[in-house]
């Protein structure tokens, strides 16, 4: 702690307060606590805190919450909290986010197989207009 300017002013501060070094000391101490509880005990916040929202991904692949819970043998509501990350839901959301992969990953198959269908698709175009008069 005494390696850092800031805690060591605001230890310096709480003792001027009439605290004691010691009771100064642990003031950090308990804030540091406080933090490392909230994050063992709301662990979906550090571990999902990036990328694209569950809710935004569903969408984009043209799901309802009804569907995807129908998918996972959920609640819709379980679905709605697991989104809007007011429950803690934790294997659920596990669940939730694979099958979320799952169908992007699928669709990204699916949009390949169309461009390679429509690439060839579009060549027997090209060659058959290529034999349709000018004059029409």
């Amino acid at each position: 702690m005494c390696s850092d300017a800031g805690t060591s002013e605001y230890i310096v501060k709480r003792v001027s307060e009439g605290k004691s070094k010691r009771e100064a000391m642990r003031c950090p101490k308990r804030y540091i606590a406080r933090e490392a509880c909230r994050a063992l005990m709301s662990p979906t916040a550090a571990r999902h805190a990036a990328g694209p929202s569950l809710a935004a991904r569903r969408k984009r692949a043209g799901l309802l919450q009804r569907d995807v819970a129908a998918r996972l043998g959920i609640r819709p509501t379980a679905i709605s909290g697991i989104e809007t990350e007011s429950a803690k839901h934790i294997a659920e959301r596990d669940a939730y986010e694979a099958f979320l992969n799952g169908v992007e990953k699928r669709t990204q198959v699916d949009n390949k197989r169309s461009v390679i269908a429509g690439t060839t698709s579009i060549g027997h175009m090209l060659s058959a207009q290529s034999s349709i008069p000018q004059s029409l």
